[in-house]
């Protein structure tokens, strides 16, 4: 299949070229050899770096070896150019990824919650929000937290969970007046 690719090559094929080295790719991630298909990958970005399940290939190959710095370069590449091109629901699949590749990095997280927000997933978008909240309190940075979760309701992510969190934060800090109204709404779309 890899000579094939390479045939393509010369007749100056290259979208057939790459169809032929990706199934190549396909078959060493399967059987484990991630670092020949990191090669292939490669090579398929050579010859045509607007295939962005490229750079999707070689994130998650990158991350299996264990190679953080590449695996979020790559998706990072990959997210810019899927919201360049209007495929939100693509980004968002490619920000959970570097999401869960390092769920301590919290700017990822805040623009994940951002694209739910813009998709109309306010469930999912309030419960990423409420989520980097909750490490910020842990961390002690209430007021940041707050500030987020003031941002999340202006968005339109008003749901209990979301109410109940920043009622939380404002009992946390001994402001009972601010955290009533808050309560109250929470209760009432509970």
């Amino acid at each position: 299949i890899n000579r094939i690719g390479y045939l393509y090559v010369k007749a100056n094929n290259p979208k057939a070229a790459n169809d032929e080295f990706a199934k190549v790719a396909a078959f060493y991630s399967k059987d484990g050899f991630y670092l020949k298909a990191i090669a292939v990958w490669k090579k398929i970005n050579r010859n045509d770096p607007t295939r962005l399940d490229a750079y999707e290939n070689l994130g998650e190959l990158y991350a299996k070896q264990g190679l953080a710095a590449e695996a979020k370069t790559s998706f990072n590449v990959a997210y810019d150019e899927y919201v360049k091109r209007g495929k939100l629901r693509d980004a968002s699949d490619v920000l959970k990824k570097m999401a869960e590749l390092d769920p301590s990095d919290l700017n990822t997280r805040i623009r994940l919650a951002k694209l739910y927000s813009r998709e109309g997933k306010q469930d999912k978008a309030a419960g990423e929000y409420v989520a980097i909240a909750d490490e910020l309190v842990k961390k002690g940075h209430r007021q940041e937290a707050l500030q987020l979760l003031q941002e999340a309701l202006k968005m339109g992510a008003r749901t209990p969970r979301l109410l109940a969190e920043v009622a939380q934060v404002y009992l946390v800090q001994k402001d009972y007046s601010a955290a009533l109204p808050y309560l109250e709404e929470a209760r009432k779309g509970a």
